[in-house]
């Protein structure tokens, strides 16, 4: 059985690719001080510098779901990816740290991004496929001829996925799973499918084993029935009002996080025996999609002994009612306005209670969507805070977490043909006696046709192509 590279190795051996780019002078100069100043000068170590570049990139689960598929050049996706290409053209350094950044979160969208992305790191190098972490397939990746050959094949070529999305679109037929019987993934913890899958449920139980966190939105009421063991899920996702509570059959006995998204429930005495059987150790609780929850939510508190964080929808009339539970500690409440109607007697019944925010429901648009509580958790996201990235702009003031609208900007629109000199001469090779010399110094190695030919092929002509046939 071969092992795959630890992180470590990884990047051991980017850089002894890019060993032969260091440069043989010190930039300080041959000056009789140089050596007194350069004791004063540390490089950044890999690890710290990459941790800084994850500052420049938002998060994905923040992103706005609905621009990840917009075609405008200005959508924040495509911004998201125009930086990460850019953080590679800054030095050396920021190429090799950079490139997990580039490579480690996948969309691809279109049949033709898909070759198209197979082809790239089935050409160069093999780092380049041990970075990808997280792949999500959607639209029409799906339903079309040769598809299900390329995606197995992305998946062979990525044996450190460790995050596997699948979003197939609306308009097409149900489409069928990835043979999971035949796949290898060792490292798959995270397990999304959207709706308008078709598979049987012993197709998914092949990988139950290592995941760890699931989100299903299957439209076949009946699709999670079924035996199945998963000894280390944790968290559940049911999003979609076609989605059914699993059958009694499934084991889960690790289980701390339930979502429950518009699920499908016949009867709430249904949702109660499901938690009694499966949430004996659920920390976390998120029951949306329906305002009636409140006249049941004290049964299901009485069996969650060990519940610290639950998530509601706000009340139809405004006033919630009163709950009891010795171990709560935060309460978010998905709501359209700022409530003002929570006072001391509402949470009498709750002595650990430590936080009750409100959040703006516009936030459900973000790639995270009921999720979004738990990623921006009430225990160590400060009470004053913001998160300001191209496209993304939360925020938590006091106990209220919204977003403020963003302006839209038509330049990356208006200024196409300019944005595309710029990638092009960032993707053109440089010679020796070029004016115009790499950002990181004038050691002729840096500007080596093949230096840029790969870099161009890692960073540029997936992405350039991706998104030029988009916005056609």
């Amino acid at each position: 059985m071969s092992v795959s590279p630890s992180p470590a190795n990884i990047r051991d051996e980017l850089l002894r690719e890019m060993s032969h780019y260091r440069p043989s002078v010190s930039p300080l100069g041959p000056s009789s001080s140089s050596e007194s100043t350069k004791n004063n000068i540390q490089q950044l170590s890999f690890d710290v510098l990459q941790k800084i570049l994850l500052h420049v990139i938002p998060p994905s689960s923040l992103i706005n779901l609905h621009t990840i598929t917009a075609s405008k050049r200005s959508s924040p996706y495509k911004q998201n990816i125009r930086t990460k290409k850019r953080l590679q053209l800054v030095c050396k350094d920021w190429y090799l740290a950079s490139q997990p950044l580039l490579y480690e979160d996948v969309l691809l969208w279109d049949l033709s991004h898909l070759h198209l992305f197979n082809r790239t790191i089935d050409t160069f190098p093999g780092t380049q496929r041990l970075l990808v972490k997280r792949i999500t397939l959607s639209r029409f990746t799906f339903g079309v001829d040769g598809a299900k050959h390329a995606r197995m094949k992305l998946l062979e070529l990525c044996p450190n996925v460790s995050s596997l999305t699948l979003l197939p679109a609306w308009t097409i037929t149900p489409s069928p799973m990835l043979s999971l019987a035949q796949l290898r993934m060792p490292h798959l913890t995270e397990l999304q499918l959207g709706e308008h899958m078709d598979f049987e449920v012993e197709d998914l139980a092949k990988l139950s084993y290592s995941i760890e966190t699931l989100q299903i939105e299957f439209s076949k009421p009946d699709m999670t029935s079924g035996k199945v063991y998963w000894p280390r899920l944790h968290a559940l996702v049911l999003g979609s009002p076609n989605t059914a509570l699993p059958g009694c059959d499934w084991v889960m006995p690790n289980l701390q996080s339930l979502t429950l998204a518009s699920c499908n429930l016949s009867t709430w005495d249904q949702l109660y025996l499901f938690i009694e059987k499966h949430g004996q150790r659920l920390v976390y609780l998120s029951i949306t999609g329906t305002d009636d929850v409140w006249s049941h939510m004290q049964r299901i508190l009485d069996v969650t002994v060990e519940l610290k964080h639950l998530a509601l929808q706000a009340p139809f009339k405004g006033v919630p009612v009163a709950l009891s539970h010795q171990s709560v500690k935060w309460i978010d409440i998905w709501v359209s306005c700022y409530m003002e109607c929570f006072d001391k007697e509402w949470s009498s019944g709750l002595p650990a209670l430590q936080r009750l925010r409100q959040l703006d429901r516009a936030l459900l648009t973000t790639r995270a969507s009921y999720r979004l509580p738990e990623i921006l958790h009430p225990g160590t996201v400060e009470s004053d805070c913001r998160f300001v990235y191209s496209g993304v702009d939360i925020f938590q003031e006091g106990d209220y977490v919204g977003r403020n609208d963003l302006p839209y900007v038509d330049q990356f629109d208006s200024e196409e043909e300019e944005d595309s000199e710029i990638d092009e001469a960032e993707s053109e090779p440089k010679s020796d006696d070029s004016d115009s010399d790499p950002p990181w110094g004038e050691d002729e190695d840096y500007s080596s046709d093949e230096y840029a030919t790969s870099t161009y092929t890692a960073s540029g002509n997936y992405d350039e192509e991706y998104e030029d046939d988009v916005d056609g």
